[in-house]
C-alpha cells in the first residue's frame, strides 16, 4: 500500500502544483494584500514600521527614518489546509490515479482560492485596524495622529436594491472619500490610474446588478457613462449577516499600500497522503496544506458604502 500511495503522489504532486501556481486566482490576492517578507519562514514576525510612500528628503544632517505606524505588529502564521479521501480498495486495484488526480485539481484550485478569501475575510468581519478601530470606522486615526472617517454614508430609494444611478453617485462619492484620506505624501496620481485601480466589492446579487450595469452601460441617456470598464467589480458570495447592501471600494494602485498585510510562512509541497491510516482505515486521506498569516494593513486604501 505505501510504494502505491507514493507511486500516485509523485505522479499527481508536480500535476497540483501547476494547476496551483497557473490558478486565476493569484492575480487577485496580490491587488488586496500587501506581502510581509518572511525569509526565514518564522510563525511571526514583528514589523516595527512599514512604510507606506518612500519620500526622497535632501539629506541634512541625520538621515530621516520613514515609518508608517506608530506602534508594532505582531502578524501570526497558521495552519490551513483541504482534505479530501481515496477508497483503498481502489489503490490496491491499481485504479485510484485518475480519481486522485481529479481530487487534486479541486484541491489545488480550491487553495489558491481560499488565500484570496483569507484576505477577504479581513474585510468581511471589519476587524481591528492598526489603530485600534474597527477597519471600516468613522473615528480612524493617522499615524500623524489626523482623523479621518473611511465609511461613507448614503441613502437609496430602497436599501437592498439600487438603481445604476444611485450606484454611480456612491462610486463617485467613495471615490472623492478614497481621494481625500490616502496619505499620498509627495506624489502625483492621474484619474485614469485611480479608476483603473479601483476594486468594488458587492454582497448581493441586486446591489452587484447595479453596479454591473454602471460597469458596463456606454452611456445614460445623453449622458456618457465615465464608469464604463474604469473598475474591477467583485461579489462576495457569504457576507456577514447584515452587510449585504453594503459596497467596500479599494484603491489599489501598483505602488501603493493594501487593505490586507500578508505573511507566507510555508507554502504547500503538494499533494500527501496520511500512509498512518493505509492499515486501520477504508479511505485514505490526502490533502494539501500551508501556513499564513493575514491581518489588516492600511484602512486608507478603501472604504465602506453604507446605505440608509
Amino acid at each position: 500500500m505505501l510504494s502505491e500511495l507514493q507511486s500516485i503522489a509523485r505522479v499527481v504532486t508536480p500535476y497540483a502544483l501547476d494547476l496551483y501556481d497557473r490558478s486565476a486566482a493569484n492575480a487577485l490576492l496580490p491587488q488586496l494584500t500587501a506581502n510581509v517578507p518572511n525569509p526565514t519562514k518564522a510563525k511571526s514576525v514583528t514589523l516595527e514600521w512599514t512604510t507606506i510612500f518612500a519620500q526622497l528628503h535632501k539629506w541634512v544632517g541625520e538621515r530621516i527614518v520613514q515609518k508608517s505606524f506608530a506602534t508594532p505588529i505582531t502578524i501570526v502564521g497558521e495552519k490551513y489546509e483541504i482534505t479530501d479521501a481515496v477508497d483503498r480498495n481502489d489503490i490496491e486495484r491499481g485504479t485510484a490515479l485518475a480519481t486522485v488526480q481529479q481530487k487534486s485539481a479541486a484541491i489545488a484550485e480550491g487553495f489558491a482560492a481560499g488565500k484570496v478569501m483569507l484576505a477577504v475575510k479581513v474585510l468581511r468581519n471589519n476587524r481591528l485596524a492598526y489603530d485600534g478601530q474597527n477597519f471600516f470606522d468613522t473615528d480612524h486615526v493617522h499615524p500623524d495622529g489626523r482623523i479621518y472617517s473611511n465609511v461613507v454614508p448614503v441613502v437609496r430609494q430602497t436599501p437592498a436594491k439600487p438603481d445604476v444611478l444611485e450606484a454611480r453617485f456612491e462610486l463617485n462619492k467613495a471615490l472623492l472619500q478614497l481621494m481625500s484620506i490616502r496619505l499620498w505624501g509627495d506624489a502625483l496620481a492621474s484619474a485614469d490610474q485611480v479608476r483603473q485601480n479601483l476594486i468594488v466589492i458587492t454582497r448581493s446579487t441586486d446591489v452587484f446588478q447595479a453596479y454591473e450595469l454602471l460597469r458596463t452601460e456606454p452611456s445614460f441617456g445623453a449622458d456618457p457613462n465615465t464608469w464604463r470598464g474604469a473598475f474591477s467589480l467583485w461579489l462576495d458570495y457569504n457576507p456577514v449577516p447584515g452587510t449585504e447592501n453594503k459596497v467596500d471600494a479599494i484603491m489599489s494602485l501598483p505602488t501603493g499600500p493594501r487593505p490586507v498585510l500578508w505573511m507566507p510562512t510555508r507554502e504547500p509541497n503538494g499533494i500527501e497522503f496520511d500512509t498512518t491510516k493505509s492499515f486501520s482505515h477504508a479511505q485514505i486521506s490526502f490533502g494539501m496544506d500551508g501556513e499564513y498569516g493575514v491581518e489588516p494593513g492600511f484602512p486608507q486604501c478603501a472604504v465602506r458604502i453604507n446605505p440608509d
